[in-house]
């Protein structure tokens, strides 16, 4: 995996987190929402 592969995967994965904050924030706002809890693709 050169540099830029493994840069792109890191955002994707940053990404990914951030997702994951602002589904469980607006959980905890408003219980009806509800997040799938998926996990990001390896490989790209």
């Amino acid at each position: 995996m050169n540099y830029l592969e493994h840069l792109k995967a890191n955002w994707r994965v940053a990404l990914h987190g951030l997702n994951d904050f602002a589904e469980h924030f607006l959980h905890g706002l408003l219980p009806c929402v509800k997040g799938d809890h998926t996990q990001p693709k390896k490989g790209g």
